[in-house]
Order: C-alpha cells, then sequence, then structure tokens
C-alpha cells in the first residue's frame, strides 16, 4: 500500500497491506472508521509505537480535510519478534454536509482519499517520529455500503427522515425509498426520479385522493381559484407539482436530471409522505 514505520534504526518494521472503510451511525454524526492492517516484519529489538493517529482528506488538490483520529484501541503498540501483525482502527466523525461534498466530489466514481498515519516511534536505540501517506480507493459498491452503515441513507435532504423499515404496512414504500437512493448514489438520476413517481402513485392510493391532487393542480392554474385555495388544497397543489417533474421519467422518456435535482426531487417526495399518513388532511 506504500504506508510503513520505521525504526530509530532506519529499517522498515511495519507495512500497511490493507487500508479498507467501514461505517457507524453516530450522535448527529456519521462515523467513518478506517481501517489499517500492518504486516510486521525484520523486527531485531522491542520497538513501541505511540499515540498512532491518522489524517484523512479528498485526494483533490481544490477540496480537503476531512478529519482526524487516533487509534481506537491502543494508545500504543508493543513489537518484538513474535509480534505478526497490527490491525488499527481511526473512527473519523463527519457531518451530513461533508458526506454531501464528498458525493460531490465522487461524481458516482469510487472515492478517492488520501490517508496521513503518525505516530511516535521508541527503541533501546532512540527514537524517531513516523510521517507517512497513502493515496487509495474505496470502489463505489463499498462506498454505498459504508453510507447504509453510518446510517446516512436514512437521511435525506435537510434531513428529513426516511422511512422506518422495521414499520409495518409500509413495505412498498420503504422498498422503493432504498431503491431511488440507490439510484442516486449509484448515479442513475433519471432512474431514481422515476421511482419517486411509483412513490407518489402509492402515497396517494385512492382514486379519490388522486382527484383531489388533480384538483389542487387545476386551481393553482387559475388565478381566481388560486387565492382561495386553503391549507390543505396547497399542500396537495404540491403533489401535484411533483407528479409533473417526475412525469418523463416515469414514463421512460430520458429528462437528464442532475444529481441535485434528482436528490432534490427524491427529497421532496419524501418529505411530503407524512401528509398521506393524516386522516385528517385527506379526510
Amino acid at each position: 500500500m506504500g504506508l510503513s514505520i520505521e525504526a530509530p534504526s532506519s529499517n522498515r518494521v511495519a507495512e500497511c497491506d490493507e487500508v479498507r472503510v467501514t461505517g457507524l451511525p453516530g450522535a448527529g454524526v456519521h462515523i467513518l472508521v478506517c481501517h489499517l492492517r500492518f504486516e510486521v516484519r525484520d523486527v531485531h529489538e522491542a520497538i513501541l509505537i505511540r499515540h498512532p493517529r491518522i489524517r484523512l482528506a479528498l485526494n483533490s488538490a481544490n477540496t480537503g480535510y476531512l478529519g482526524c483520529a487516533a487509534d481506537d484501541h491502543h494508545t500504543y503498540w508493543e513489537l518484538n519478534p513474535q509480534t505478526p501483525r497490527m490491525q488499527m482502527a481511526f473512527r473519523v466523525p463527519i457531518t451530513s454536509k461533508q458526506i454531501e461534498h464528498i458525493e460531490r466530489f465522487r461524481a458516482s466514481r469510487d472515492l478517492e482519499l488520501e490517508l496521513w498515519f503518525f505516530a511516535e516511534v521508541e527503541a533501546a536505540s532512540g527514537r524517531r517520529d513516523a510521517r507517512d501517506a497513502v493515496n487509495f480507493k474505496v470502489p463505489q459498491s463499498e462506498w454505498i455500503r459504508v453510507l447504509e452503515e453510518c446510517q446516512f441513507k436514512r437521511t435525506l435532504l435537510y434531513e428529513f427522515e426516511a422511512p422506518d423499515p422495521n414499520a409495518s404496512g409500509d413495505e412498498d414504500i420503504n422498498a422503493l425509498v432504498d431503491a431511488a437512493q440507490a439510484d442516486l448514489h449509484a448515479g442513475r438520476y433519471d432512474e431514481c426520479v422515476a421511482k419517486c413517481r411509483q412513490l407518489i402513485e402509492i402515497a396517494q392510493g385512492t382514486s379519490s385522493t388522486h382527484q383531489r391532487v388533480q384538483s389542487a393542480g387545476d386551481r393553482f392554474c387559475d388565478a381566481s381559484s388560486r387565492r382561495n385555495m386553503d391549507r390543505r388544497e396547497r399542500i396537495l397543489f404540491l403533489w401535484a407539482a411533483m407528479r409533473h417533474v417526475t412525469h418523463m421519467s416515469h414514463h421512460g422518456r430520458p429528462a437528464g436530471f442532475s444529481r441535485d435535482e434528482a436528490k432534490a426531487v427524491l427529497g421532496t417526495v419524501v418529505s411530503l409522505l407524512p401528509t398521506f399518513n393524516e386522516s385528517a388532511f385527506i379526510g
């Protein structure tokens, strides 16, 4: 991998042969866990690796720093000729805004990251600071799994929560939201918008509800009627507008939606879903 640790005598005593990333949910943040596996070699004396830590950044000159972290399990490692390897884990907390920035940088491709490793190396022969860096890629399929693990995919635009996957009665909606988000993260933006139209159809349910939505759209188009629309009709008009936005993709016509546009459609539709769960609203 190109990441190594040298002893005070300058011989290389550990070399990183694996860098991988997993995710964890956090309180108000998302956690990226960077796992480093070092193969230990050519250790001729007892060596202490103190305060191992990393700095994580996007691999780009124009964007950058994501966060720093210390080894989650050890403040130091003791190496001797019998030590086979070191397995370090670093928890880097990042915000939803940072992930959105990452997604724009990634642009539906593999994610390229830069990782700097720091530590203090001590032995009877002396002391030195370890400092090394490596650029590595997280394949798109693995990155999407990381987003799931840190529960970023449960949070949409403006932190509107996606439907609870454990709730009964909403299996079709849950499946469509998951599928739409998968399309969004994979760069299939027209397909994402098409699934939003399916969400609208399922949420509206009965033909009477569909007629209410259509009526609200018609009233909005008439200037005199628009002024007299009540709160419920104005919310229903949003549903009518989203039906119109998703029309081309729903019928398989290429629309060329961008990521931001598809995200806006998905976020809007998901944020409107609770309005069809209020019996007082649709009654």
